[in-house]
């Protein structure tokens, strides 16, 4: 999403596009407003966006001096990226005014694609994922009939590879990615096939983090090649992960290390709190290898004054305690850390440490107050990335106190649960699909049971045996189609065999399991019926409850899955 809204022309290619693009008495005043484009994508890039909207806006009036609708087009992209960027404008006021600009540039290719493009990444931030597809999908053809290939690549491996992977289509995803690829080779744009690769590993990484690793590699090359220090952090991050997921541990530790000096460098605070939360998830996953070196790094990073290189080493030994179970000393080390930070006057990592506090303590209040105060100073940094963290804290906070009205988070939940009827009512799967996994890793604690109950209720209308073969479909292929290839499967008749063995009798009421998955990194899923159906739909008109059967065994089965002679297990959602 960072590649979103922005579309930098090369330097070397202004007074070309000037001369080919309007008459010749107009090409310095045309090289002009595209020199303004460049510097508005400079300022973006450092995330000065009132800058970056000004100098577009002179811009934007050049070129409608000259009647140039594409560069309008250029111009309003730019415009409306800033916008969105610092809250001037939210996603609706933005497709207004896009909208606008499609019907004045009337048929003319090159301007409509622009602005085809500018509205399907309008329709991204605003989670409207399908409509972004289409939008992108229409913007990339014109882009192929005026033989841009630059631009067809760049909407393929953002706006369209985007909607695609959150849309649950990664094969899709990976074509348009290779697509973009190709394009990007034969026009030998450097940067666009740097970003073409980044697209095919983010698409693959949707299936496989293993076979994801071979396509980061050449993109993290060719971005160190071009000297992109922001992608090249960004995509430093996502290998760290993949190895960190992979148990690679010490790789994952080098990667992530790598990742916050290249974020640093580049004076990116987003990219630089990415990569300290992928150094806390590393040491949760393995708080026994780096307990002993985080400490040592503490000690030389404080001794040299080392702010970034101390905060790390917090971040790690943070998570490793979390790991090891011992979460009031970690809540310690980062009520102590987000102390020396404000005392410093240093925001930016007070922000970062107040965000472990709200996470990490059990005082409802004082979390409460850590994440409000960590939202205040990562605003005030333009840390995007901290922003986002913090809100789904809040949005946790809030829904667990029964606060759900308060929460950052319910506009957008509310967009997305009605975006789930429109797709039950059109029986759209793909939506259906994207928008419930969107809504229960995210969203779902701050909605409340009456709203999900009437927006399905309106969706369904009178036709309630077609929505229950539909929700059986959808809860068969999310099941089975996710979990099936790489892992391990018990069947009904086996399962209440070996209960039978064990002394535990299950009547014909209270056979409600039809097949669960277990997989290797211990994720596992279970389909539990109610009277032959996955989904009972007469019970939505009783308030969404469930039978005596299907209770029981939605408990037995989170039970069943925990890991064996552990304590630390936890049924997340049942």
């Amino acid at each position: 999403s960072s590649d979103l809204f922005q579309r930098v022309p090369a330097p070397s290619a202004l007074q070309q596009a000037a001369r080919t693009r309007v008459p010749c008495r107009t090409n310095m005043a045309a090289q002009n407003a595209m020199t303004q484009l460049v510097e508005s994508d400079a300022c973006r890039d450092k995330r000065h966006f009132e800058e970056c909207e000004r100098l577009a806006q002179q811009a934007l009036v050049t070129f409608r001096g000259l009647a140039d609708a594409k560069g309008e087009a250029e111009a309003w992209r730019r415009i409306i990226g800033a916008r969105l960027a610092t809250g001037a404008v939210q996603a609706e006021e933005a497709q207004r005014i896009v909208q606008s600009e499609l019907r004045r540039a009337g048929n003319r290719p090159g301007a409509k694609a622009l602005l085809l493009l500018t509205l399907a990444e309008v329709h991204l931030v605003s989670k409207k994922f399908d409509l972004a597809l289409k939008g992108a999908l229409e913007a990339q053809s014109l882009f192929a009939g005026l033989n841009d290939l630059s631009m067809e690549a760049y909407t393929l491996y953002t706006a369209v590879t985007h909607a695609c992977l959150m849309l649950a289509r990664p094969d899709q995803a990976l074509e348009a990615a290779n697509r973009a690829l190709k394009l990007s080779q034969e026009s030998k744009q450097k940067t666009d096939e740097a970003k073409s690769w980044h697209a095919v590993a983010t698409a693959r990484l949707a299936v496989d983090s293993e076979d994801a690793m071979p396509a980061m590699e050449k993109a993290l090359e060719l971005y160190k090649e071009l000297g992109d220090r922001q992608s090249a952090a960004s995509l430093l991050v996502m290998l760290a992960e993949a190895q960190g997921c992979m148990g690679n541990t010490s790789v994952a530790l080098r990667l992530a290390r790598e990742a916050l000096a290249g974020a640093e460098e580049s004076n990116s605070a987003g990219r630089l709190t990415c990569a300290l939360q992928v150094l806390g998830s590393i040491a949760r996953s393995a708080p026994t290898e780096v307990q002993e070196t985080a400490r040592e790094e503490l000690k030389e990073a404080r001794a040299t004054g080392n702010v970034v290189a101390e905060v790390a080493a917090v971040m790690l030994i943070i998570g490793g305690q979390e790991g090891l179970g011992n979460s009031k000393a970690a809540l310690e080390m980062a009520q102590a850390t987000a102390q020396k930070m404000g005392s410093n006057g240093d925001g930016a990592n007070e922000a970062r440490m107040l965000a472990q506090v709200a996470k990490l303590s059990t005082d409802k209040r004082e979390a409460l107050a850590a994440a409000q105060r960590s939202l205040v100073l990562f605003e005030t940094a333009k840390d995007t990335s901290g922003q986002a963290s913090v809100r789904e804290i809040l949005d946790e906070l809030y829904g667990g106190m029964d606060q759900r009205s308060k929460a950052p988070g319910r506009k957008d939940a509310k967009k997305l649960l009605a975006q789930l009827g429109r797709a039950l009512q059109e029986r759209d799967a793909a939506v259906y699909t994207s928008t419930i996994q969107c809504l229960e890793s995210r969203y779902m604690h701050i909605l409340h049971a009456e709203e999900i109950q009437a927006t399905i209720t309106a969706a369904v209308g009178g036709d309630w045996q077609g929505a229950k073969e539909f929700l059986q479909q959808q809860a068969a292929g999310s099941g089975e189609t996710q979990h099936r290839e790489r892992a391990t499967m018990t069947e009904a008749a086996s399962h209440y065999a070996e209960t039978r063995a064990s002394g535990m009798m299950h009547g014909p009421h209270f056979r409600t399991l039809n097949a669960s998955w277990k997989r290797s990194d211990g994720e596992a899923i279970s389909i539990i019926h109610q009277d032959n159906a996955t989904i009972a739909m007469d019970n939505f008109t009783a308030g969404l409850e469930f039978s005596d059967s299907v209770l029981e065994s939605a408990v037995s089965e989170a039970l069943r899955q925990l890991p064996k002679q552990s304590n630390k297990g936890k049924v997340v959602r049942a």
